[in-house]
């Protein structure tokens, strides 16, 4: 898996906000490759459908479904973040404490 690495060293240098994007979209991929793969590819070797396990199949469809919605929606935001960053409009991504 390249992702370990790649996550490695997003971790170390999380000063821009894009980076942080970045990061946490590549969390959320690491969890849709547990569910669209792992699980899913449990499920296939069983054999189990609906009728036979409802809560496993259920569970794991939410789990895939909702990972690539939410990754979808960080994909978004990250486009949006780059366009602003050209725009010079940056600041609106930047949270003072």
């Amino acid at each position: 898996m390249l992702y370990v690495p790649c996550m490695i060293s997003l971790g170390r240098d999380m000063h821009s906000s894009c980076i942080k994007i970045m990061f946490w979209l590549g969390l959320l991929d690491l969890a849709a490759i547990a569910a669209n793969c792992v699980l899913f590819g449990f499920i296939l070797m069983q054999g189990a459908v609906y009728c036979s396990d409802p809560g496993l199949v259920t569970i794991t469809g939410v789990m895939g479904y909702g990972t690539w919605c939410t990754a979808s929606t960080f994909c978004q935001l990250l486009a949006l973040n780059r366009l602003f960053d050209m725009m010079s409009m940056s600041n609106y991504f930047t949270v003072s404490y």
